[in-house]
C-alpha cells in the first residue's frame, strides 16, 4: 500500500511541476496558479 501511495504522489508532483508544451497548457497555467 505505501508504494502505491509513493508512485501517487510522485505522478501528482510531475503533473503540477510540468511546463506548458505548445498548445497545451500545463496543470499550474490552467488554473492559474503561477502567482504561488
Amino acid at each position: 500500500m505505501m508504494a502505491a501511495d509513493c508512485i501517487a504522489r510522485s505522478i501528482a508532483r510531475g503533473v503540477y511541476e510540468a511546463e506548458s508544451m505548445g498548445r497545451w497548457p500545463s496543470y499550474r497555467d490552467h488554473f492559474n496558479l503561477n502567482q504561488i
